[in-house]
């Protein structure tokens, strides 16, 4: 099985495990994913998007990319001129699936890079598998009120709690934000 993992970081040969493992604070892992389409949106460039927390609001079902915009033009303003790469590499006895995520998978250790791709333009690369219907991008204008109205709730409660979410919240929720000072 291939695995593939983004980065805006050119020339890397092997993966360290820079991230914590969902739902614990310790465990440093790496992410991968059996979904090409998904790793592109690892390709995080944090000058880009002026902050380095990874936003990412989508994920897998039946093989199936599907991203949802949380604020209008969420996916333009995120990857639109993103310059990045795609690591591949091949499974091994060191990578574990993560739970109750289709195709998602971590490990602790680190990963060699057997190839690359690189991308020009995420944004471009994310509409030609949206046009092959390998992702389904929810936007934020087609978004039903009730599911908006949850959503905002939801970000205002991470608002207060003062997440590491803070600063994508203060750029791209100023009216959330604004209400919350």
């Amino acid at each position: 099985m291939r695995l593939y993992h983004g980065s805006h970081i050119a020339g890397i040969r092997c993966l360290l495990p820079n991230s914590p493992l969902h739902g614990t604070k310790d465990q440093m892992v790496t992410y991968l994913t059996a979904n090409l389409p998904y790793a592109l949106f690892y390709i995080w460039d944090a000058q880009h998007n002026h902050t380095n927390y990874k936003y990412v609001t989508c994920g897998i079902k039946n093989g199936v990319v599907i991203y949802e915009e949380q604020f209008p033009n969420q996916l333009s303003r995120f990857y639109q001129g993103v310059r990045g790469y795609l690591y591949c590499m091949d499974n091994s006895a060191t990578v574990y699936p993560v739970e109750h995520r289709e195709d998602m998978y971590y490990s602790s250790n680190p990963v060699s890079v057997l190839e690359t791709l690189e991308i020009e333009d995420v944004y471009e690369e994310i509409l030609s598998y949206e046009r092959k219907g390998l992702i389904k991008i929810i936007r934020y204008e087609n978004m039903p009120k009730e599911k908006l109205n949850m959503l905002h709730k939801h970000i205002l409660e991470h608002i207060k709690k003062e997440d590491p979410c803070a600063q994508i919240y203060k750029n791209y929720f100023p009216e959330l934000w604004a209400g919350m000072q």
